[in-house]
């Protein structure tokens, strides 16, 4: 888990420069087992659903590039489904203020320091992983569990999550791994909540 979260947070993806981060998504979940769907959000579908709002990310750099990855590990009966998801971008390094290289992903102490290392690349690294102790384990799910790595959230935008949402991955329940500071549960959101 800390060697995938070092990869991770070792690839810059400020938000609008995503396509590398995502590819070791793809490799990761393909080491899995799973068939990683990759594709780039439509804003020319989106744009009328009622959650949509362009960003300035995507006036800025539009979606071309910027591909959301997600996958299935199918359930052995007819179980509801669960989705694990969580944004790959990150905010610029705007300070030289740093103890660590921002793009290290250097481990001292027990704690890993770099830019998305909390927000949200440990979340992602985090249900990656719990996916490989299931197999590990030998753990069979009734319904499936449905992993996203999405784009856009550090500008505030839905583009990536909703469209993961109408490209059909819409799991019964969904662990969104953002760092929050106190237990968050919601009934629904906008997608920003």
């Amino acid at each position: 888990m800390i060697d995938f979260l070092r990869t991770l947070v070792s690839t810059p993806s400020v938000t609008g420069e995503e396509a590398a981060v995502q590819e070791h998504v793809v490799e990761k979940f393909g080491s899995l087992g799973l068939a990683p769907d990759v594709w780039e959000p439509d804003p020319d579908a989106l744009r009328d659903h009622p959650g949509y709002f362009e960003t300035t990310s995507y006036t800025r750099v539009g979606y071309e590039g910027r591909p959301n990855v997600a996958a299935v590990r199918a359930g052995a009966g007819e179980g509801r489904s669960l989705g694990f998801s969580g944004h790959v971008d990150v905010v610029p390094v705007d300070d030289d203020e740093w103890t660590y290289d921002p793009w290290g992903g250097e481990v001292d102490d027990g704690r890993l320091y770099g830019r998305g290392s909390a927000d949200m690349k440990g979340g992602i690294a985090a249900f990656v992983h719990a996916v490989e102790m299931l197999d590990e384990l030998g753990v069979e799910l009734a319904g499936d569990l449905i992993l996203q790595t999405t784009i856009e959230e550090e500008d505030g935008g839905v583009g990536g999550v909703l469209s993961a949402l109408e490209r059909g991955y819409q799991p019964d329940a969904a662990v969104v791994s953002e760092p929050w500071e106190v237990p968050n549960v919601g009934i629904a959101s906008a997608g920003a909540m």
